[in-house]
């Protein structure tokens, strides 16, 4: 009888996660992040081609060309079954299977955890920051090693060795760039068991063995931990050099203003849960005593990832900031559990405050989310015009000179007969080749008027006409502008007699190079 009702109450459950997460991914037509044009059709190349070929030739003036390998190929395969059909519907189906995924990993670790309220958590952690709800209705694989993480994360203090294995080697099988989360959830809490001297080897020799079998799954895997050297490390290294890349926003440390009001209800009940932790452990250790050592370890581990996290946002890159909301929740309902709840009165109005707090939450995120989906998101026909005319008049193979690295997802999404300058991350072109990728910076940036350079700054002594450098260094045939992100760069080309205008919808612009 209490089988049944679990059951049902599980069943019930995966119910509301699935038309929680429906709700917010088919509310609106529009796309949360442009990336996912990208891995859907990088998906449908597989299904319709070979899953094993992993060369690709598209981002030509790009490391991921030379090294013929594939970044995220774990995850395109688990795209493949979205990729039949409309894509943009696939877009949308995945990303209602990646959140509900994520939810019921996030709810699978309250449990195991033995969490008061344990459905609740992974609500307040979809909802808890409206910045953080947005990103996790992106199709992007980070969606899928956060949910990995958060497993992961339990596995090793559970001390379940072939369990921990599975899931590393599926964080570096599906996101190999992510591959940094294993040894710093590890380390944090190996130094936790280190203080109550309860060291579970197995679980670490798990995540260390199961780390190397997701890596020589992958085809190519020597190629494969060269580019994530690039994506990674090289990215780290050239970023504390304050070398002047096109980095995504999402590279960038966050503000403690932005943070402090992009979070103010999250912080609200953040910042109590580490002062009630530290209160207990310095004034009130009797109430330590009560709980278990893996309840403990529990408390510290969750609670110095969230704070590490937390200070990762502010500090290198605002991507750690849905990582900080993650373990923030993990941490708080740690504290409500474990030492809140030993006392009545405590727990009731610890009660109370966490239910206000929601109640303003939830209304107030799915109002935000929807001002950013119809703000912030791209609309499915992204560069549809451009690229379908690009596809149906010029040559196969015929070199597209994109301005920008980010209209690389939506043009290859349309159109696939045409090679493209770079896309992805910056990184990869600066690493293909530092002086052509400064060229294509300064002409992405609208620096100047037909003149660009191969350095960093441009003075009379470097500078090259634009001219040349599309001609004769990237050998483009066609140039994609966006006349409002580059008015200088437009305006140049319009008015001079090499290049001639082929494609105009107002919003973009085709020029061929004449011959």
């Amino acid at each position: 009888m209490i089988y049944n009702v679990t059951k049902k109450h599980t069943l019930v459950f995966i119910g509301i996660v699935i038309a929680t997460s429906a709700f917010f991914h088919f509310s609106s037509q529009n796309i949360p992040d442009p990336d996912a044009f990208y891995h859907i059709r990088h998906a449908w190349l597989y299904q319709t081609q070979s899953l094993f070929n992993t060369e690709f030739p598209w981002t030509y003036f790009s490391s991921i060309r030379t090294y013929g390998a594939d970044l995220w190929y774990g995850f395109h395969l688990f795209l493949i079954p979205f990729s039949f059909g409309d894509l943009n519907t696939g877009i949308k189906l995945a990303g209602l299977a990646l959140t509900s995924l994520l939810l019921l990993a996030y709810a699978r670790v309250a449990v195991r955890e033995k969490f008061s309220l344990k459905y609740f958590w992974p609500f307040l952690f979809l909802l808890a920051v409206p910045n953080s709800l947005f990103q996790l209705l992106m199709v992007r694989p980070h969606i899928l090693s956060l949910a990995l993480s958060l497993l992961l994360f339990s596995a090793i203090i559970n001390g379940s060795w072939r369990l921990t294995a599975l899931l590393s080697a599926g964080i570096i099988f599906f996101h190999i760039s992510f591959f940094w989360i294993i040894p710093l959830i590890a380390l944090t809490i190996f130094i936790a068991q280190a203080i109550y001297k309860q060291i579970n080897w197995p679980g670490y020799l798990g995540a260390l063995g199961g780390a190397l079998l997701g890596w020589i799954l992958r085809p190519n895997f020597w190629e494969i931990a060269q580019l994530t050297y690039v994506q990674v490390v090289k990215l780290l290294l050239e970023k504390q050099d304050n070398l002047p890349l096109l980095f995504g926003q999402e590279l960038f440390p966050l503000s403690l203003g932005a943070l402090t009001q992009s979070s103010a209800l999250f912080l609200i009940i953040w910042l109590p849960a580490i002062v009630i932790f530290a209160w207990t452990l310095y004034r009130r250790q009797f109430y330590f005593s009560k709980i278990t050592v893996r309840e403990q370890i529990v408390l510290w581990s969750s609670g110095a990832l969230s704070l590490g996290f937390a200070l990762m946002s502010l500090f290198i890159a605002r991507r750690a900031y849905i990582l900080w909301v993650a373990f923030g929740v993990l941490f708080i309902a740690a504290v409500y559990t474990y030492l809140i709840s030993q006392k009545s009165y405590f727990k009731n109005a610890a009660s109370m405050a966490l239910l206000t707090v929601f109640l303003i939450i939830f209304p107030y995120s799915v109002y935000q989310n929807g001002f950013n989906l119809a703000n912030r998101a791209v609309t499915p026909d992204k560069f549809q015009d451009a690229a379908v005319w690009l596809r149906d008049n010029t040559n196969p193979k015929d070199l597209v000179f994109n301005t920008h690295w980010d209209n690389f997802s939506a043009l290859f999404f349309w159109n696939q007969e045409n090679y493209y300058v770079g896309g992805m991350d910056p990184i990869f072109q600066y690493d293909y080749d530092a002086g052509l990728y400064w060229k294509f910076h300064h002409i992405s940036k609208d620096d100047f008027w037909g003149l660009t350079c191969a350095e960093p700054i441009c003075t009379t002594q470097n500078q090259e006409n634009v001219d040349d450098v599309l001609i004769k260094d990237f050998g483009a045939q066609y140039i994609f502008v966006e006349k409002q992100r580059n008015p200088l760069l437009y305006q140049y080309l319009d008015l001079n007699p090499k290049f001639e205008k082929r494609f105009d919808n107002s919003r973009e612009f085709i020029f061929q190079i004449k011959n």
